[in-house]
């Protein structure tokens, strides 16, 4: 309650309730005249309640104070007037309150969080028929987004992008909220798509050489046999052995892109074929049985065929 301290005529109103104290004097003087008194109000107002709450913010950031109490006049400690004040660093920070001559003041420090550091593994892609590529970045547990679009797992599917930029970016939130971003810029090119390929099928070691001849054609393309480069685009089918070989050819276009596809070429070796000995030589010998070093041929007489 307010008080009025005995001797000195002064109201404490140190630990009064605000509110309205009605005070008395009162003069009794049996010596000169008669007793008298007088009265008055003395209001006492509530002095300012300021609650400044302690946070925690990430780097880069910043936090809203509030001094409370509309209708006071403020001063902060970076100088500014207003109820409300942002701070991005530490402090401490102190604002001073006055409201109906009625003055407080408080102060509060600040703690700042460390950003997280990202970063991105760049993908290997460059062409729209790339295969599909797992994507890596630091920390682990990102998420991750494509042209702006949330990816529901860490993958890059090149060809679902198609000949384009794209952005590329990894955002990473720890434990006290703060967020990391990596941002990767990056291009496709469109990969060529071959049309066209020789239908080798069986061929003779004995046949004479032909030309491959695929779409997209050279110069831009490259035959292989079985994994070997083949120089220029002509077969030579007596320089290979009986077997199976894989033709392939790969057309790479002028940003790098490429396309492959294979064909299977068969070689048989050319049987080799004698006649045996022919003894007649007179036109009234006898019928003379032909045999030849391989069963099951066609024989000929001046290219005429015989059937026995």
């Amino acid at each position: 309650p307010a008080t009025i301290l005995p001797g000195d005529s002064i109201f404490d109103a140190k630990n009064a309730d605000p509110g309205t104290y009605r005070i008395r004097f009162t003069l009794d003087s049996t010596v000169v005249g008669c007793p008298d008194s007088s009265e008055r109000d003395i209001i006492v107002n509530a002095k300012p309640a300021i609650s400044l709450t302690g946070d925690s913010f990430c780097a880069g950031d910043s936090v809203l104070l509030d001094a409370g109490n509309p209708g006071a006049t403020y001063q902060w400690s970076n100088g500014r007037t207003n109820q409300t004040e942002y701070f991005s660093t530490e402090g401490p920070h102190k604002v001073i309150v006055t409201i109906s001559g009625c003055i407080d003041s408080a102060q509060v420090t600040l703690t700042i969080n460390d950003v997280p550091s990202v970063s991105i593994t760049a993908p290997d892609v460059k062409c729209t028929n790339d295969s599909i590529k797992d994507l890596a970045a630091s920390p682990l547990g990102g998420q991750w987004y494509l042209n702006g679009d949330t990816l529901s797992s860490a993958i890059l599917n090149p060809e679902s992008i198609g000949d384009t930029s794209f952005v590329l970016v990894y955002e990473y939130t720890d434990g006290n909220g703060c967020s990391g971003i990596d941002t990767l810029l990056d291009t496709l090119y469109q990969s060529p798509e071959i049309t066209e390929m020789p239908d080798l099928g069986t061929v003779c070691s004995s046949q004479s050489p032909f030309k491959l001849m695929a779409l997209p054609s050279e110069p831009e393309g490259k035959w292989y046999i079985n994994g070997d480069s083949l120089i220029g685009d002509t077969l030579y089918p007596d320089s290979l052995s009986a077997g199976v070989f894989d033709v392939v050819y790969v057309y790479t276009n002028i940003d790098g892109c490429s396309d492959s596809d294979t064909s299977s070429l068969i070689i048989n070796d050319v049987l080799d074929v004698k006649i045996d000995s022919i003894l007649s030589n007179c036109d009234n010998q006898g019928i003379e049985t032909l045999e030849a070093s391989r069963q099951g041929g066609q024989w000929y007489i001046n290219n005429d065929s015989i059937y026995s």
